[in-house]
Protein backbone atom coordinates (compact mmCIF):
# COMPACT_ATOMS: atom_id res chain seq x y z
CA UNK A 1 0.00 0.00 0.00
CA UNK A 2 3.10 2.62 0.69
CA UNK A 3 4.30 2.08 -2.95
CA UNK A 4 0.72 3.04 -4.68
CA UNK A 5 0.55 5.94 -2.28
CA UNK A 6 4.28 6.72 -3.09
CA UNK A 7 3.55 6.51 -7.00
CA UNK A 8 -0.12 8.63 -6.91
CA UNK A 9 2.13 11.45 -4.38
CA UNK A 10 5.00 11.29 -6.93
CA UNK A 11 2.50 11.66 -9.77
CA UNK A 12 0.62 14.49 -7.92
CA UNK A 13 3.83 16.46 -7.36
CA UNK A 14 5.00 16.05 -10.93
CA UNK A 15 1.49 17.38 -12.24
CA UNK A 16 1.89 20.31 -9.89
CA UNK A 17 5.70 21.76 -10.56
CA UNK A 18 4.36 20.81 -14.88
CA UNK A 19 1.70 22.91 -14.13
CA UNK A 20 4.02 25.92 -12.50
CA UNK A 21 6.47 25.07 -15.45
CA UNK A 22 3.65 25.65 -18.51
CA UNK A 23 3.03 28.43 -16.19
CA UNK A 24 6.16 30.09 -16.54
CA UNK A 25 7.01 30.14 -12.79
CA UNK A 26 9.93 27.89 -12.86
CA UNK A 27 12.32 27.14 -15.62
CA UNK A 28 13.08 23.86 -17.45
CA UNK A 29 16.23 23.75 -15.94
CA UNK A 30 14.40 24.05 -12.49
CA UNK A 31 11.75 21.64 -13.46
CA UNK A 32 14.26 18.76 -14.31
CA UNK A 33 16.65 19.47 -10.77
CA UNK A 34 13.05 19.50 -8.72
CA UNK A 35 12.49 15.88 -10.51
CA UNK A 36 15.90 14.11 -9.69
CA UNK A 37 15.84 15.71 -6.07
CA UNK A 38 12.25 14.83 -5.75
CA UNK A 39 11.78 11.45 -7.72
CA UNK A 40 15.63 10.28 -8.06
CA UNK A 41 16.54 7.50 -10.13
CA UNK A 42 14.70 5.05 -7.93
CA UNK A 43 11.23 6.64 -8.18
CA UNK A 44 8.68 5.06 -10.98
CA UNK A 45 10.07 4.43 -14.57
CA UNK A 46 7.15 6.84 -15.37
CA UNK A 47 8.77 9.99 -14.58
CA UNK A 48 12.46 8.78 -15.51
CA UNK A 49 12.27 11.06 -18.70
CA UNK A 50 11.97 14.23 -16.04
CA UNK A 51 15.42 12.75 -13.93
CA UNK A 52 17.20 11.99 -16.63
CA UNK A 53 16.68 15.74 -18.04
CA UNK A 54 18.22 16.73 -15.28
CA UNK A 55 21.25 14.38 -15.96
CA UNK A 56 21.43 15.85 -19.68
CA UNK A 57 21.53 19.58 -17.98
CA UNK A 58 24.64 18.54 -16.08
CA UNK A 59 26.50 17.35 -19.29
CA UNK A 60 25.32 19.79 -21.58
CA UNK A 61 28.91 20.79 -22.03
CA UNK A 62 29.87 17.30 -23.51
CA UNK A 63 26.94 16.53 -25.83
CA UNK A 64 25.81 17.23 -29.15
CA UNK A 65 22.55 18.73 -28.25
CA UNK A 66 22.19 22.20 -26.24
CA UNK A 67 20.73 23.70 -23.30
CA UNK A 68 17.85 25.39 -26.03
CA UNK A 69 17.21 21.72 -27.01
CA UNK A 70 16.81 20.40 -23.31
CA UNK A 71 14.20 23.41 -22.61
CA UNK A 72 11.92 22.38 -25.83
CA UNK A 73 12.57 18.49 -25.15
CA UNK A 74 11.10 19.54 -21.52
CA UNK A 75 8.29 21.26 -22.54
CA UNK A 76 7.13 18.53 -25.05
CA UNK A 77 7.61 16.12 -22.30
CA UNK A 78 5.37 17.83 -20.05
CA UNK A 79 2.82 18.41 -22.68
CA UNK A 80 3.07 14.69 -23.41
CA UNK A 81 2.77 14.13 -19.50
CA UNK A 82 0.16 16.25 -19.12
CA UNK A 83 -2.60 14.91 -21.73
CA UNK A 84 -1.51 11.25 -20.89
CA UNK A 85 0.58 10.89 -23.84
CA UNK A 86 3.17 8.94 -24.18
CA UNK A 87 6.36 10.21 -23.92
CA UNK A 88 8.41 11.73 -27.36
CA UNK A 89 11.52 10.03 -26.25
CA UNK A 90 14.04 12.67 -26.30
CA UNK A 91 16.09 11.34 -23.43
CA UNK A 92 16.66 8.35 -25.50
CA UNK A 93 20.31 10.32 -26.37
CA UNK A 94 21.15 9.81 -23.40
CA UNK A 95 20.20 6.10 -22.87
CA UNK A 96 20.83 4.88 -26.17
CA UNK A 97 24.51 4.61 -27.34
CA UNK A 98 26.74 1.85 -26.00
CA UNK A 99 29.47 3.68 -23.62
CA UNK A 100 32.62 2.95 -22.13
CA UNK A 101 32.12 1.48 -18.35
CA UNK A 102 33.94 2.23 -15.34
CA UNK A 103 34.30 0.25 -12.43
CA UNK A 104 35.88 1.86 -8.92
CA UNK A 105 38.28 -0.55 -7.44
CA UNK A 106 39.54 -0.58 -3.58
CA UNK A 107 42.04 1.33 -2.67
CA UNK A 108 45.76 0.21 -3.33
CA UNK A 109 47.78 -0.31 -0.57
CA UNK A 110 50.62 1.93 -1.46
CA UNK A 111 48.37 5.22 -2.41
CA UNK A 112 45.79 4.69 -0.47
CA UNK A 113 43.11 6.12 -3.20
CA UNK A 114 40.40 4.50 -4.84
CA UNK A 115 41.07 3.83 -8.53
CA UNK A 116 38.33 4.02 -11.37
CA UNK A 117 39.05 1.73 -14.07
CA UNK A 118 37.30 2.17 -17.18
CA UNK A 119 36.39 -0.41 -20.18
CA UNK A 120 36.84 -1.22 -22.69
CA UNK A 121 40.08 1.47 -23.02
CA UNK A 122 41.41 0.40 -19.67
CA UNK A 123 42.18 3.94 -18.68
CA UNK A 124 42.32 4.42 -14.88
CA UNK A 125 42.25 7.07 -12.49
CA UNK A 126 42.51 8.24 -9.20
CA UNK A 127 39.81 10.32 -7.57
CA UNK A 128 39.77 11.98 -4.44
CA UNK A 129 35.84 12.51 -4.35
CA UNK A 130 32.41 12.36 -5.79
CA UNK A 131 33.08 15.68 -7.42
CA UNK A 132 36.47 14.10 -8.98
CA UNK A 133 34.69 11.37 -10.10
CA UNK A 134 31.38 12.57 -11.43
CA UNK A 135 34.03 15.91 -13.18
CA UNK A 136 36.15 13.49 -15.12
CA UNK A 137 33.51 10.86 -16.36
CA UNK A 138 32.62 13.15 -19.13
CA UNK A 139 35.99 13.54 -20.25
CA UNK A 140 36.23 9.91 -20.28
CA UNK A 141 33.04 9.22 -22.99
CA UNK A 142 31.13 7.09 -19.47
CA UNK A 143 27.84 8.48 -18.18
CA UNK A 144 26.99 8.16 -14.50
CA UNK A 145 24.92 4.97 -14.74
CA UNK A 146 27.46 3.13 -16.20
CA UNK A 147 29.62 3.38 -12.91
CA UNK A 148 29.43 0.86 -10.47
CA UNK A 149 31.58 -0.57 -7.68
CA UNK A 150 33.65 -3.63 -7.19
CA UNK A 151 32.06 -5.14 -4.71
CA UNK A 152 29.72 -4.26 -1.85
CA UNK A 153 32.74 -3.86 0.21
CA UNK A 154 34.30 -1.33 -1.79
CA UNK A 155 31.05 0.45 -2.15
CA UNK A 156 31.18 0.62 2.03
CA UNK A 157 34.47 1.77 1.89
CA UNK A 158 33.74 4.94 -0.55
CA UNK A 159 30.65 6.06 1.63
CA UNK A 160 33.03 6.18 4.70
CA UNK A 161 35.07 8.18 2.68
CA UNK A 162 33.52 10.14 0.43
CA UNK A 163 30.25 9.98 2.14
CA UNK A 164 26.84 9.69 0.82
CA UNK A 165 25.88 10.76 -2.75
CA UNK A 166 22.38 10.97 -4.01
CA UNK A 167 24.20 9.84 -7.86
CA UNK A 168 26.25 6.75 -6.32
CA UNK A 169 25.85 3.59 -8.32
CA UNK A 170 23.35 0.76 -6.50
CA UNK A 171 25.80 -1.52 -7.19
Amino acid sequence: MQDVLAVNAQRGALAAVLHRFKRNEISARELARWAHTNIGHDGDAKYQVFVDLDDMYDTVGYADYDTEDLDHWTAEEADAFLKGGPSPGRTTVWRTPPSPTAVICGPRRWRRRFEVRISPSGRAFSPRSWDDLWGSLPELGVPWRNVSFESNRVRGQVFKAWGEHSDAPAN
